[in-house]
């Protein structure tokens, strides 16, 4: 009604004045009209955020009201109230098809249909008969906190599963690795005693005198064992006798039940060796299931007969530690060896199987491996972010010069037993030169 006036007055106001000023005033009107409704356009998708909800919930309630309302005008008894209870649903269910209307424009973004005004007349009804809406209200509300409680328990449930699995897993883990390392101390304790802080302790170990001494050769370089009936063994510096024997773990070998003095050694790379302490017997058994025998004799004797003729360095395996020197050494720097095996990984193994390297680069880092062991890392000098290297060890007896290199520093290596692991050239045995 209030726009009807005011419409009456602005057609009066045009009619007395004159045809350029009414002109003026109507152009001004639809303009100012069209930047309100450009306006309200630009503020409706933020709005949307909230109206929309609170629409839907008006809808449901209005839908609930019309129901209540149908019951009650077929309860009345009086035609008249009756008709005017139906009249008034009639009403209802107009707006709430316009409502209806809007909610689903707007959810499709498009707000031309004034989603707002429709709201706010509908909200009158609910007003109006909040004695009928406002129950159904708090209901759904309930309900729906009810339902929010009920995920949000299912959630804490389930983080709780994961946390107790996690929690069991690692305990797992950590009994595993409590048994694994029980298993290595009672195979030390076994075969070298009680580990002791007291640098005078190694004057105590066991008696060496029953322990089996076994030389192996393979393509020219030695390997040199000790090992006993009661399933420990060891390993010699083939090139220095004063050095104490290491204990070798137990992971990588395995004993005859059948035969105390025979075992099966994992220590080379690409195959086993298959060992008899006794009779000073030895065979090399590759991956494929090839067995080839390999001279092997009593270590504790000074002049020696090889039984058997060593195979050519071209058919045996290579040894992890060996650490025999070449008459003349072949030098690459780190990159270019890097560059070597990206190119062929194959040919620079072979290339490179059974010889002594002098490998030269910058310390980028010095790391330790599982055992603490050395591991004395080269950049290759290429732009990426120091994700190529060569990962060089040190020998485990002689390490003691890896400690006084400095990040930075310039380093010549000689090593052996070039190969590759994760796209790093790797070596064994290396010796600052």
């Amino acid at each position: 009604m209030r726009n009807i006036i005011i419409l009456t007055c602005l057609l009066l106001s045009l009619s007395l004045a004159s045809n350029a000023q009414a002109q003026c005033l109507f152009g001004s009107i639809v303009e100012a009209s069209r930047e309100a409704e450009e306006k309200r356009l630009r503020a409706a998708p933020k709005l949307a955020e909230t109206l929309i909800p609170k629409a839907k919930e008006q809808s449901n309630l209005g839908a609930f009201l019309i129901d209540q309302l149908t019951v009650q005008s077929e309860q009345e008894t009086k035609k008249s109230n009756a008709r005017k209870i139906r009249n008034e649903i009639k009403k209802i269910q107009k707006d709430l098809n316009k409502l209806d209307k809007g909610i689903s424009e707007w959810q499709r973004e498009d707000y031309d249909e004034k989603l707002d005004k429709t709201s706010d007349k509908f909200e009158k009804y609910l007003n109006k008969y909040s004695s009928i809406v406002v129950p159904e209200a708090n209901r759904i509300a309930a309900a729906e906190a009810a339902e929010q409680e009920k995920v949000a328990a299912a959630k804490r449930a389930e983080q709780e599963r994961v946390a107790a699995a996690k929690r069991a897993e690692q305990e797992r883990v950590a009994a595993a690795k409590r048994a694994e390392q029980d298993k290595k101390d009672a195979y030390i304790a076994m075969c070298e005693g009680i580990v002791s802080d007291d640098p005078f302790a190694v004057f105590d170990t066991p008696d060496t005198e029953n322990r089996l001494l076994l030389t192996a050769e393979l393509g020219g370089n030695k390997i040199k064992l000790q090992a006993n009936e009661d399933g420990c063994m060891w390993i010699e510096d083939p090139n220095d006798s004063s050095i104490l024997p290491e204990l070798i773990d137990a992971s990588i070998f395995q004993q005859n039940p059948n035969n105390k003095s025979q075992y099966v050694y994992n220590g080379v790379r690409d195959a086993s060796l298959i060992l008899d302490f006794a009779k000073y017997q030895c065979l090399s058994q590759r991956k494929d299931g090839t067995r080839q025998k390999i001279s092997c004799y009593n270590s504790s004797k000074v002049d020696v007969e090889v039984v058997v003729s060593a195979p050519s360095s071209s058919s045996s395996p290579t040894l992890n530690n060996s650490s025999t020197p070449s008459a003349s050494l072949a030098q690459i720097s780190c990159g270019n060896l890097y560059d070597e095996f990206q190119a062929n990984e194959v040919r620079t193994i072979r290339n490179y199987k059974d010889k002594e390297v002098v490998i030269t680069g910058t310390v980028t880092s010095i790391d330790a491996d599982f055992n603490d062991n050395a591991i004395i890392v080269l950049g290759t000098g290429k732009n990426d972010f120091g994700i190529s290297s060569c990962r060089l060890s040190p020998n485990k007896k002689n390490q003691d010069f890896a400690y006084n290199l400095e990040k930075g520093q310039s380093v010549r290596l000689r090593c052996n037993d070039i190969n590759e692991m994760v796209g790093s050239p790797t070596a064994e045995n290396c010796v600052k030169l």
